[in-house]
């Protein structure tokens, strides 16, 4: 996976948690925002782990 899609993919979603958005919501909207099939968003929600999220808060938080 390119690091542009992975970093959408995160940012979409913070965004989701951070509006407590629905799981239905939380899918689509990070589909549309990386432009990835819901086969990739699935894949990275399930591979990616509490720590690698917990860095990209961090960092995110740290840019604003």
């Amino acid at each position: 996976m390119k690091a542009e899609t992975k970093r959408k993919l995160f940012e979409a979603w913070q965004y989701c948690d951070d509006e407590d958005k629905s799981t239905e919501f939380m899918l689509e909207y990070m589909q549309d925002f990386a432009g990835v099939d819901l086969d990739c968003v699935i894949n990275f929600i399930q591979k990616t782990t509490s720590e690698e999220r917990q860095t990209y808060i961090h960092a995110l938080a740290n840019e604003r």
